[in-house]
């Protein structure tokens, strides 16, 4: 008998559930232009409000995670604060049902009166509330942390 033949039907409930749980690609855009939007204007309060109640940020991954608003908000707070502009342009994106991938190049002028343009690539998943529910960024903090330390 084959695996599909016994695959029973709470089984196949739980698929269908999934599949139909799937957010519509502009839900997704959504939640990724609130996000960029938040991080352009350097509001912390904005960009923590991006993510879930218990939203996790690995920023980048390898660091620490930031886990809910408070930690996401004072991560975005410490960065900012040292931060004349920061600007992402997105090269990159492809948004697979609650998820997406970006790949991005950042411009960051540092109250330090240094400038630094790096990239790197997010891997998001998003919730039914629009919201960010985890994010993983992949690229080299070491030359932004030299930019802002000057």
């Amino acid at each position: 008998m084959g695996r599909r033949a016994r695959m029973g039907s709470a089984h196949v409930g739980a698929v269908v559930e999934r599949v139909t749980n799937v957010l519509s690609e502009e839900t997704v855009q959504s939640a990724l232009d609130s996000y960029l939007r938040a991080i352009d204007s350097l509001d912390a309060d904005a960009f923590a409000d991006c993510f879930a109640a218990d939203g996790v940020s690995y920023d980048p991954v390898g660091a620490p995670p930031h886990e809910g608003r408070e930690a996401l908000r004072q991560f975005a707070q410490g960065l900012f604060a040292a931060t004349d502009r920061l600007s992402f342009n997105l090269d990159y994106k492809s948004i697979h049902g609650n998820s997406a991938a970006m790949k991005w190049t950042g411009h960051l002028a540092a109250k330090s009166g240094r400038s630094v343009t790096f990239e790197g690539i997010d891997v998001v998943e998003v919730d039914d509330a629009r919201k960010i529910r985890l994010l993983k960024a992949y690229w080299n903090p070491g030359p932004v942390l030299a930019a802002l330390q000057g």
